[in-house]
């Protein structure tokens, strides 16, 4: 469950202004704030069943956006490409090492190329 909360976490920042109002904020008392599907359902004063039919068509909308745009995808690629160049430019700290300045110089340069 904590993999599929980060995952919609990430999806939400990304895209929770192209969602209704009503899906984004069950989505967010379901995903961010923890909330039972009866709490949200009482909030809302809506079944129980139409608060889960309201989560998983947002699950779906999210992961539509995502398919089409991206977003969340190349915002973890160029998290990981910085990682990785920081760690290259800290071995060219260490060892003098020209080729891994090299190379936190390209990846650098892809991220900012895909931004």
């Amino acid at each position: 469950m904590l993999e599929r909360t980060v995952e919609i976490a990430l999806l939400l920042d990304s895209y929770e202004n192209l969602l209704h109002e009503r899906t984004r904020q069950v989505l967010k008392e379901y995903f961010s704030y923890d909330l039972s599907l009866n709490e949200i359902a009482e909030r809302h004063s809506i079944s129980k069943q139409a608060v889960s039919d309201q989560v998983k068509r947002g699950e779906e909308k999210l992961h539509s956006f995502e398919e089409a745009l991206g977003l969340v995808g190349k915002k973890l690629a160029h998290g990981r490409a910085i990682q990785e160049a920081l760690l290259q430019i800290e071995k060219f700290e260490r060892e003098k090492n020209l080729e891994s300045l090299s190379k936190a110089k390209e990846l650098l340069k892809e991220v900012s190329d895909g931004l």
